[in-house]
């Protein structure tokens, strides 16, 4: 497989945790951006999977549902049925062999309205156990004789990260934001962040990614969604906002909640986050005091914690430590392995 067979830090849990996805990666993209279609080579290449993973001899096989997402959006549409079926069959497979498959589902419930046409709700229904950031697909999933888990993601910024480049030194005043948002730009997005940066003209933002954003400086000249910047950006901004969701389909908003504010916290920054039903479940807190549920409530709540830093920063801390000592990837895997057994 690869040289890093074994994945940091679910090791010390006393799970060993065989870090599969390189492989899977390399066997079934021919290339950066293009995937395997053809079904005699799909055949060939789920049949080296299936020998690589039983020689493991494993008794879970996890994989993430975005996985199957990317690999779906770059086959040609007449073929991504028909490939998805095949990664069901290969799912069956693994059933026969008394593994239990688990699919991490962080953008539930999109599969099932946007992507329905792809078949990848039908794949992800081949799964034994699903472990989602939203419970609103329960009662579809426990139609079909799978187990329903709550899995909330966890804190991804402390997790090694293998990537090595060079960067350049970048002033720490320009890490500083008034206002700060990364995230692609849907048209939701666009709107909604568009209308906002009219209301702030006075202060210092950056709503986008790097290909598209709204900001109020003259430029920025540095790679700003690169997770080395991130962090001190999440940790010295104001007021980080979470909006949206690539999991929002139309009028079909996830309960769930981004990882996001998870990186934020564990920062020791701020967030603001547009309202939903999970939020209630992460934390002892009132939601209501680090969300809102409209433009004007956003607007409102903004100027607050800017006028009151005391309170903000008062509140940040309560959420920090309750991220630290919920949302690390020791904690949720764990819980989730515990959840998992029980039932």
């Amino acid at each position: 497989m690869t040289s890093e067979n074994f994945e940091p830090p679910l090791k010390k849990l006393g799970y060993e945790i065989f870090w599969s996805f390189p492989f899977a990666y390399s066997l079934f993209y021919e290339g950066k951006d293009k995937a395997i279609s053809n079904p005699q080579e799909l055949l060939k290449r789920f049949s080296d999977f299936k020998d690589r993973v039983l020689e493991f001899k494993p008794e879970y096989f996890f994989a993430e549902q975005w996985f199957f997402i990317n690999l779906l959006s770059r086959i040609e549409p007449v073929n991504r049925n028909k490939t998805a079926l095949m990664w069901a069959e290969f799912i069956g497979d693994l059933k026969k062999e008394g593994i239990t498959p688990v699919i991490f589902c962080q953008d539930d419930p999109l599969p099932f309205l946007r992507l329905r046409k792809w078949g990848v709700g039908d794949l992800t229904n081949s799964f034994s156990v699903v472990a989602t950031h939203s419970l609103q697909m329960q009662p579809q999933y426990k139609r079909c004789g799978q187990k329903v888990i709550y899995f909330p993601s966890f804190i991804s910024f402390n997790l090694p990260d293998k990537s090595v480049k060079e960067r350049k030194p970048v002033d720490s005043k320009l890490l500083e934001f008034d206002l700060f948002f990364i995230g692609n730009m849907d048209f939701r997005r666009k709107v909604f962040f568009r209308l906002l940066s009219k209301k702030v003209k006075d202060l210092d933002y950056f709503f986008g990614y790097s290909k598209f954003y709204y900001t109020s400086r003259e430029n920025i000249d540095f790679d700003i969604g690169d997770k080395y910047y991130l962090k001190t950006i999440y940790g010295q901004s104001s007021i980080n906002l979470v909006y949206g969701s690539c999991a929002d389909s139309f009028f079909n908003k996830t309960w769930g909640v981004t990882s996001r504010i998870f990186n934020i916290s564990y920062s020791k920054g701020f967030f603001l986050c547009d309202y939903r039903r999970h939020l209630a479940d992460l934390f002892d807190l009132d939601p209501k005091l680090y969300s809102f549920r409209s433009l004007a409530e956003c607007c409102k709540k903004i100027r607050f914690y800017l006028e009151h830093p005391e309170t903000k920063k008062e509140l940040a801390e309560k959420i920090y430590s309750q991220v630290i000592s919920r949302y690390t990837a020791d904690t949720v895997i764990g819980k989730l392995m515990q959840d998992i057994e029980n039932n």
